[in-house]
């Protein structure tokens, strides 16, 4: 894993002229923009990129208008993967238990 010294250095040198203020300000802004975005606050957390894996990826340099929509499956209600028990039961995936005769 890199060091975020790493990534300093190298947005320094490709945007700043070698300012290691200027792209440490730069880099805490897209930070900071993208941790309070629209995107972060509706994507499930196990879908969110780690720290690292986001600067790796180089996701500071992403336009932040991608970050202000919000994340696909936001507003999806959780579903298990099989279909509703209607549908179960119209397609005949599923039959309701038979109920026991007295005698039996």
């Amino acid at each position: 894993m890199l060091s975020l010294g790493w990534w300093l250095k190298r947005v320094a040198g490709e945007r700043f002229a070698g300012d290691l203020d200027a792209a440490s300000a730069w880099l805490e802004q897209q930070a900071r923009a993208y941790a309070s975005s629209v995107y972060v606050r509706s994507c499930p957390e196990q879908y969110l990129p780690h720290p690292s894996r986001w600067f790796n990826a180089g996701h500071y340099d992403d336009d932040p208008a991608e970050w202000s929509r919000k994340h696909i499956d936001s507003d999806k209600p959780k579903q298990s993967g099989y279909p509703p028990p209607a549908k179960r039961v119209a397609s005949g995936l599923w039959h309701p238990p038979k109920t026991r005769k007295e005698g039996d």
